[in-house]
Order: C-alpha cells, then sequence, then structure tokens
C-alpha cells in the first residue's frame, strides 16, 4: 500500500471519528461534522490563533531564529492558571491526566525516539518533555518525575520550567496566587539529578511576568 493510500485512510478513519468524537479521552461522542461541540467548544474546525516565531523555548527548539510555534484555541483541559487563558479557557480539575498522559508520551517516544537528535544546532528529530512546577504542589513535581523514570526513559531531556505566573482568576486560591519560591524549584531539579535524568533545561527563578499578551501582534515581546 502506498503512502498516499494510507494518508487517504487515516484521514477518513478521523472524519468518521468527529461523527461521534472520541478524539480525546473525554470522549463526548458528539457529532463534529453537524456543528455539534463537546467539551472543548470545537465543532470540526481547526481554529488557529497565532503562527510565529517563538524565541523563548529551550536552546535546541528555539536556535537563533526562534521556534515556528502554531497556537490553536479551545483547551480539553480548562486550567484555571492557564497563562494562555486568552485562547482556551479558565477553570481545571483533571484526574486522570497523567493515565493518559503517559501512554501518549510513550507513543510520542515510539514515533520519533526519546532523544534529541541536534543539526546545524537545533533539534531536527526527537522530543523533550516540559513540566511546569506549581506552587503549593511540589509532591506532584516529585510524582511526576517518579512516573517519567518509572515508564518512560531517564535519557528522555526534561525541560523544568519556574515560570509559573498566577492569573487574575486564582488571586483568592491560597497556593496558586502566589509564585514558587528559589528553593522549591531547586528541591525539584536536585531531585532530578538524584534520580539520574540525563539532560535537564532549567530556568532562573524570579518576578519577571513571563505571560503573553495574545491581543498584541507579538504575544511574547516582554521588553
Amino acid at each position: 500500500m502506498d503512502a498516499e493510500t494510507i494518508l487517504r485512510r487515516r484521514i477518513d478513519r478521523l472524519k468518521g471519528i468527529l461523527k461521534s468524537c472520541t478524539l480525546c479521552p473525554r470522549k463526548c461522542l458528539v457529532d463534529r461534522t453537524r456543528g455539534e461541540s463537546g467539551f472543548c467548544l470545537l465543532t470540526d474546525d481547526v481554529v488557529v490563533s497565532h503562527a510565529l516565531p517563538h524565541y523563548g523555548e529551550e536552546p535546541p527548539i528555539s536556535g537563533t531564529r526562534g521556534a515556528g510555534t502554531i497556537f490553536l484555541s479551545s483547551c480539553n483541559l480548562k486550567c484555571i492558571y492557564c497563562q494562555n487563558y486568552q485562547l482556551s479557557h479558565d477553570i481545571s480539575g483533571v484526574k486522570d491526566y497523567a493515565a493518559h498522559a503517559i501512554p501518549s508520551i510513550k507513543e510520542m517516544v515510539r514515533q520519533v525516539g526519546g532523544e534529541l537528535l541536534m543539526g546545524e544546532g537545533v533539534a531536527k528529530r526527537g522530543m523533550l518533555i516540559r513540566h511546569l512546577i506549581i506552587p503549593g504542589f511540589i509532591s506532584n513535581s516529585l510524582e511526576v518525575l517518579g512516573l517519567i523514570k518509572k515508564h518512560i526513559s531517564l535519557s528522555v531531556p526534561l525541560s523544568i520550567m519556574s515560570q509559573y505566573t498566577p492569573m487574575p482568576s486564582v488571586k483568592n486560591h491560597p497556593h496558586l496566587r502566589k509564585r514558587i519560591t528559589r528553593d522549591e524549584y531547586e528541591l525539584v531539579i536536585n531531585h532530578a539529578l538524584d534520580m539520574g535524568f540525563e539532560t535537564i533545561f532549567t530556568q532562573d527563578v524570579d518576578d519577571r511576568a513571563l505571560v503573553p499578551d495574545f491581543r498584541k501582534k507579538a504575544p511574547f515581546d516582554w521588553s
């Protein structure tokens, strides 16, 4: 079977799924081809908010010319602390996230490998796992590292992010209204090192509000 035939069959299969949507674990079963929308509020259209070069990613991703980044609107998580809330939603509470995330990551590793293959200063193939540390939930970060070690690999590159910035919607939340501390961040980093992860990208811990403003032409211009 030639590649074009395989691609056409995959497209037809995906269109069929949209008629009783099970594309994500929420399995809303709505007919998106008839304009029905489920939890993500999308029908059968892909809504692209922005497509632009992003210079704030990890060095193997951004390189010197920026990473080609596409932001899609809507989301099936609805985290109340999301920095991209202008594009997605505003509420959280997905209890089975890890149960679905681990198989998805394992499939990514199967397809592209668990390391970054470099060429001309940028990654040509592979993957890295980004993890955003949330204030008040440091134990969750340590558990995430354990899951990656157990189910994925110690060789997969990690990007452990300190940039959590409180959104207006969480100003009264006992934990989410504040930023993480340097001690909290270093605790997670040291735990990852002690576990034996081979490649870890880190960030500074400071008070910069690195939140994109998608109302601007350059949403990641923080100057």
